[in-house]
């Protein structure tokens, strides 16, 4: 995977599923189905955080506008 630049604005879930208008629970089922996988990892004191790139996002809402 190719490294960000450390301008590039990632979203956390919550954030993502708004981005996308979708519900944060549909963004963790496809994210736990392999279907978006998330830009970066960190971990926390309270778990795993996901964070999604804007372009990532984009790629993605091409998929789903497809789809339906």
């Amino acid at each position: 995977m190719p490294r960000l630049k450390p301008t590039t604005p990632l979203l956390g879930s919550g954030q993502a599923a708004r981005y996308l208008g979708l519900h944060r629970s549909t963004l963790t089922l496809w994210r736990r189905q392999g279907h978006l996988i998330p830009t970066a990892i960190e971990e926390g004191p309270r778990g795993r955080r996901f964070l999604f790139s804007i372009e990532d996002l984009d790629a993605f809402r091409e998929k789903i506008d497809y789809a339906c």
